[in-house]
C-alpha cells in the first residue's frame, strides 16, 4: 500500500514540460540552442524550417542574421519606429513586435525594389531573345539532374522551354525571316488576325480624351439612381477579399454629391476620383441596363477614368500623399487597371509603389499603438493593409518575382458587416462566427492564412534547389484550408437565396484562387521535376502528398475553363452565355468580366494541363512504367482525355475574340504547345502538324470575327512604323505590354509585338 501510495504521489506531482525547443529538434530529439534559427536547423541546411510552438518566443540568432544574405531578410523588413525603440522579432512571427531598420531604410528599399523590377523585367526580355531552342541540349535523365545532391532535391529553375522543346523550336522557325513560303503565308495570316483583334480591343476600350476634360470636374455623371446601382454592383462583386472602401461612407458621400446644394465641394477629400473608379469598374461588369446607360458618359470611359484618378494622385500635396483617402484611391486605381487589362509590368510597378507607400504610412503596424488613429480609421487601415499584401503576393506569383511583403504587427480585420462600423465608434464589435456570411468574411478567412501562404512562397525564393520534404507541410496545410472552409465559402453552400447569386459565387472563386495560387507555385516545383524524382515521389516509401496527382485540372466539363479544380470549371459554366442560368438581365456580362479578371489563372491552368500531358507521356516511356501511376488516377486521367480537355478549353477563347479582352496571341501559343504534344502522323513531321493546326485556327478565327462584324484589317509589315501614319488614337492597347509572364520562358514572336498606336480610319479593312 505504501508503495502504491508513493507511486500515486510521484505521478501526481509530475507536470508537463514546456516545449521550448524548435519543433524539428524536438522531433529528432536533438539539443536545441533555442534561437531562431537554431544551430541544428542551420547545420542541416534548413534554417527556413526552424519553427517553434505557438506562444514560444525564441531569441533571434544574431550571428546567423549578420552572416545571411540580404535577400533572405528583406521579407521581414522592419519598421523605422521599432528600431528606434530597440525592439526585435523572431524571423517569421507576423504578430509580434517587429525589429526596425535605421533611418533611410524605406528610401533604400524603394530604390532597391525599383532597380529589381526594372532589371528583372528587362532581363526576361533579354533572356527570351538570347535563348535559342536550336542549341538546347536534348533532355535526358542525366541532363535533368541525375547527379544533383539528394539532400537538396530537384532544380526548381528549369525553364518551360526545356519541357516543350518542340513547341519552342517551331516558334523559332516561325520567327525566322528566311522561312518557307508556307510559313510566310501563315505568319501573315496570324499577324492580320492579331492586328484586327487588337484594333477592335482599342475601339472597345479607348477613346481619346480631350486634354481639357481632365482638368474639369465630372459634372456629366449619370443620374443618381444609375450611380447608386453601379456602386452597389461594384461593392457586391469586388469588396470581398480585397477591401478598399467602406460602403456606408461611400453611400453617404454619394447622397451628398447629388442632394446637397454644394455638390462636389461638400464631399470629402478623395471621394470624386474614388467615385469615378467605382463607376467605371462597375460598367465593365455589364450585367444590367445601367451599365450600358452609364457607358455613354465620357468621363467613365476606361482610359479617361484612369487618367482622372492618376491626375488626382499626381496633384496630391506632400502632406496628403500618405493619407488614407489617397491610398484608397491608389489601391482602387490598381484594381481598375487590372480589370481594364493594362500591361502587367505597369501593374507590378504600381503594386510595388503602393506597398512602399503603405510602409511609410505604417499600415503594417497595429493602429491601436499609433497616436491619432481612432477606432474607425484603424479598422479601415487593417482592411487596406491586408488588401495590399494580398495584391503584392498575387502579382509576385503571377510575374514570378520575389514577394516584398515584410513582417507586420497589424492584426487581421474583424469579421463584421460594414454597417457595424462607423465614424466615432467607441469600440469594435466582436467578430461574428465564420459560419455566418458577413461583408468581411472572405478577407477575415484569408488574413488568418496569409502568413503561412507567404512563408510557403518564400520557400523556393532565391534558391535553385528545394527538397520536397521542405514544402510538404505547406502543401498539406493549404489543402487542409480548402477542405475546411467555413460553409458560406463553399461552392455547395445553399444556406439562403443570396448565396446563389453571382456576387457570392465570384467571392468564393476569388478566395479559392487566393489560396490556390501558392499551391500552384509549390506544385510547379514538382511539375518541372527531373523524371528520377518522379519515381521517388511515386514510391511508397516517399511520403509526398498524393494530392500532387490531383494537381491541377484533372477533369474537364463541357465549358472547360479549367483552372485549379473541378469546382472552378463548374462555376465558370454559370457565366458562359451558352449555358448560363444566372438571374441577371445580361448574363454574358459576367462571361467577359470573369475572363478579364482571371485571365492569368486560365493561362497557368492550361499550361499546367500541358505539363501533365508531357509528364504522362514521359512516364509511359520510362522503363516500361505504366502511363497512369497511382492506381485510381488511371481511371480518371489519360493523355488523350487531357489533350481533349485543353482543346475544349480553347474553344470559348475563340468565341471571345470580338469581346473586350479578346486575345489571339494566347490562342496561338496554346495551340502550338498542345499540338506539339500530339503523336506524330505517318509521313508528317511535327512542324507540319503544328502548321496545319495553326492554319485551321486562323480560318476558324477569321470566320468568327466576320460573324461578329469585326473588320479584318491587313497588318502593316512593320508594327513599329505604324505610329508615323496613325491619324487617330494615342493610347496603348489594353492587355498588351513588353512583359508577358505567361510566355516569359518561350521565344518571342514579333507578330505579337505590342502596337503603340493604331489607325482607326479603317481604310485597310478587307
Amino acid at each position: 500500500m505504501a508503495d502504491a501510495s508513493s507511486q500515486l504521489s510521484s505521478s501526481a506531482t509530475k507536470r508537463p514540460r514546456p516545449v521550448i525547443s524548435c519543433l524539428e529538434c524536438r522531433r529528432k530529439k536533438l539539443k536545441c540552442d533555442r534561437t531562431h534559427p537554431c544551430q541544428q536547423c542551420i547545420k542541416i541546411g534548413r534554417p527556413g524550417q526552424c519553427e517553434y510552438q505557438s506562444g514560444v518566443e525564441p531569441l533571434p540568432n544574431i550571428a546567423y542574421a549578420l552572416a545571411s544574405p540580404a535577400k533572405r531578410q528583406r521579407i521581414h523588413s522592419p519598421s523605422v519606429e521599432a528600431v528606434d525603440r530597440g525592439i526585435t522579432v523572431p524571423n517569421g512571427s507576423h504578430d509580434l513586435p517587429v525589429s526596425s531598420a535605421g533611418r533611410g531604410v524605406i528610401e533604400d528599399l524603394q530604390e532597391r525594389v525599383a532597380r529589381l523590377e526594372n532589371a528583372i523585367l528587362a532581363g526576361n526580355t533579354a533572356r527570351e531573345e538570347s535563348q535559342n531552342p536550336h542549341t538546347a541540349a536534348p533532355m535526358s535523365l542525366e541532363a535533368n539532374g541525375t547527379h544533383a545532391d539528394e539532400s537538396n532535391g530537384p532544380s526548381t529553375s528549369q525553364p518551360l522551354k526545356l519541357m516543350f522543346k518542340e513547341a519552342c523550336l517551331f516558334m523559332s522557325h516561325l520567327q525566322d525571316t528566311a522561312i518557307k513560303s508556307e510559313m510566310a503565308s501563315l505568319r501573315n495570316d496570324l499577324q492580320t488576325i492579331h492586328y484586327s483583334v487588337e484594333i477592335n480591343n482599342h475601339r472597345l476600350w479607348h477613346q481619346p480624351a480631350p486634354p481639357q476634360l481632365l482638368d474639369q470636374q465630372p459634372f456629366d455623371l449619370p443620374p443618381f439612381h444609375i450611380c447608386e446601382k453601379l456602386a452597389t454592383l461594384y461593392f457586391d462583386n469586388m469588396e470581398h477579399c480585397f477591401r478598399v472602401l467602406h460602403y456606408p461612407s461611400f453611400r453617404n458621400q454619394l447622397k451628398i454629391l447629388f442632394t446637397d446644394g454644394l455638390g462636389k465641394d461638400a464631399c470629402s477629400f478623395g471621394f470624386l476620383p474614388q467615385l469615378i473608379g467605382v463607376l467605371a469598374f462597375a460598367i465593365t461588369i455589364g450585367t444590367h441596363p445601367e451599365c450600358v446607360a452609364a457607358a455613354s458618359c465620357a468621363i467613365l470611359e476606361p482610359s479617361r477614368a484612369l487618367d482622372f484618378m492618376s491626375n488626382f494622385l499626381s496633384k496630391a500635396r506632400p502632406r496628403q500623399r500618405y493619407t488614407l483617402p489617397v491610398m484608397q484611391t491608389k489601391a482602387l486605381l490598381l484594381i481598375c487597371k487590372w480589370a481594364f487589362l493594362q500591361p502587367m509590368d505597369d501593374l507590378l510597378r504600381l503594386g510595388g509603389e503602393i506597398l512602399r507607400d503603405a510602409l511609410i504610412m505604417k499600415l503594417s503596424e497595429d493602429p491601436s499603438k499609433l497616436a491619432g488613429i481612432d477606432i474607425f480609421e484603424g479598422e479601415l487601415r487593417r482592411r487596406l493593409w491586408m488588401s495590399i499584401v494580398e495584391t503584392d503576393l498575387m502579382l509576385s506569383l503571377m510575374c514570378k518575382m520575389p514577394c516584398m511583403v515584410p513582417a507586420y504587427t497589424s492584426k487581421p480585420p474583424q469579421n463584421i458587416n460594414d454597417d457595424e462600423l462607423y465614424a466615432d465608434i467607441d469600440s469594435l464589435p466582436q467578430s461574428r462566427p465564420v459560419e455566418e456570411w458577413t461583408d468581411g468574411l472572405c478577407q477575415y478567412v484569408l488574413s488568418q492564412s496569409f502568413p503561412r501562404r507567404l512563408s510557403a512562397c518564400k520557400e523556393t525564393e532565391g534558391t535553385t534547389h528545394v527538397r520536397f520534404a521542405d514544402i510538404r507541410h505547406h502543401l498539406t496545410y493549404l489543402e487542409k484550408i480548402l477542405q475546411e472552409l467555413p460553409s458560406p465559402l463553399r461552392f455547395t453552400y445553399q444556406g439562403d437565396q443570396a448565396s446563389k447569386t453571382p456576387p457570392r459565387l465570384l467571392a468564393r472563386m476569388e478566395l479559392d484562387f487566393s489560396i490556390r495560387r501558392p499551391l500552384m507555385h509549390l506544385y510547379t516545383c514538382a511539375a518541372t521535376t527531373p523524371y528520377r524524382w518522379l519515381r521517388a515521389i511515386m514510391s511508397d516509401d516517399y511520403h509526398f502528398p498524393r494530392v500532387l496527382w490531383a494537381l491541377p485540372l484533372i477533369r474537364c466539363p463541357l465549358t472547360s475553363y479549367l483552372l485549379l479544380s473541378i469546382t472552378h470549371a463548374k462555376s465558370l459554366s454559370l457565366f458562359d452565355p451558352r449555358y448560363s442560368e444566372i438571374d441577371v438581365p445580361q448574363p454574358e456580362g459576367y462571361w467577359d468580366f470573369f475572363h478579364n479578371l482571371y485571365r492569368m489563372e486560365m493561362g497557368l491552368a492550361i499550361l499546367g494541363l500541358c505539363l501533365e500531358i508531357k509528364k504522362l507521356a514521359s512516364l509511359a516511356s520510362m522503363d516500361g512504367e505504366p502511363s497512369h501511376p497511382g492506381g485510381p488516377r488511371s481511371a480518371v486521367v489519360t493523355k488523350t482525355s487531357l489533350i481533349h480537355s485543353v482543346q475544349d478549353t480553347l474553344e470559348p477563347l475563340k468565341l471571345r475574340l470580338s469581346h473586350m479582352g479578346g486575345n489571339f496571341k494566347d490562342l496561338v501559343y496554346f495551340t502550338i504547345v498542345v499540338t506539339s504534344l500530339l503523336p506524330e502522323h505517318p509521313g508528317q513531321t511535327k512542324e507540319d502538324v503544328i502548321r496545319e493546326m495553326l492554319q485551321e485556327l486562323a480560318q476558324e478565327c477569321l470566320s468568327q470575327l466576320r460573324k461578329d462584324d469585326v473588320p479584318i484589317v491587313a497588318s502593316p509589315h512593320n508594327n513599329h512604323a505604324l505610329g508615323d501614319s496613325a491619324s487617330a488614337g494615342n493610347g496603348a492597347f489594353a492587355g498588351t505590354g513588353t512583359y508577358d509572364p505567361s510566355w516569359a520562358d518561350f521565344p518571342t514572336l514579333d507578330i505579337f509585338e505590342p502596337l503603340d498606336q493604331v489607325d482607326l480610319s479603317g481604310d485597310s479593312a478587307t
